[in-house]
């Protein structure tokens, strides 16, 4: 399909939807404001530096989906009313096809041949095969153990050196005393500069279980560090557990 035949239908379908996805960006953008005003909020009522992070990060996530959903509202008011009034909408015009008359032979009478017999084929005899034995199922690899300073502050999975790619299930056990939170981080290089959460902080303690997701696509190759911090109702927080994986 051709760009000439493909802009008439999207601009129609544009054209005819255009105040539903009005509604829908106006909407948008009131949960964008209504989310930077929340964030600002608390990043001025945190005392803790690791909350006003993630609350400038929500207020940054905020901000890019506000200036996305502008976008596509400048985009469908283009559209709606610069291009559509210079396409022509209508259907094409169906082109009649002149019919072509047919006419029928009588049929001719065809004289039945004898056809010959054939000999019958004897059947050779064919040899037994034998029976080929299931391969082995192969045997599984098990993972070296993980050792931790802190039980209650570790990360079992990816284990050190360990090669990942995709979406990373980062598991193992968050669970101090007086635990009020924990967070996920990563960061470059052997030794990073800088830290970036995986995601929000998690308020609930997880024992031998998914503490985050890593979505690892889109990284450059090259060696990363994952840091877990349990924090408790003081503020203190254990010493940071680390694991070494390497993106190919």
């Amino acid at each position: 399909m051709t760009l000439d035949a493909i802009l008439p239908r999207m601009t129609a379908w544009i054209d005819r939807y255009a105040l539903w996805i009005y509604g829908a960006a106006a909407l948008g953008l009131l949960l964008c404001i209504r989310a930077i005003w929340i964030a600002r909020r608390e990043k001025k009522q945190s005392i803790f530096k690791l909350e006003r992070e993630l609350a400038m990060s929500r207020e940054s996530r905020a901000f890019s989906t506000a200036a996305l959903l502008v976008g596509i509202i400048v985009a469908v008011s283009g559209f709606k009313f610069y291009l559509a009034p210079n396409i022509d909408l209508a259907p094409p015009t169906a082109t009649p096809t002149p019919t072509s008359f047919l006419f029928e032979e009588p049929p001719t009478r065809e004289v039945p041949t004898a056809t010959p017999t054939e000999p019958l084929a004897t059947s050779t005899p064919r040899p037994t095969e034998r029976p080929t034995e299931p391969p082995a199922p192969p045997t599984a690899t098990a993972l070296p153990a993980v050792s931790c300073a802190n039980p209650g502050s570790c990360i079992t999975y990816p284990v050190a050196g360990m090669r990942v790619s995709g979406a990373v299930q980062v598991r193992g056990t968050a669970n101090i005393a007086q635990f009020q939170f924990y967070k996920v981080e990563y960061g470059l290089g052997e030794e990073p500069q800088q830290w970036h959460s995986l995601s929000d902080i998690h308020r609930q303690p997880v024992a031998n279980g998914v503490l985050d997701t890593w979505n690892a696509t889109g990284f450059p190759a090259g060696v990363y560090k994952l840091r877990l911090t349990v924090v408790d109702v003081s503020g203190n927080w254990t010493t940071p557990h680390e694991v070494r994986v390497i993106i190919p």
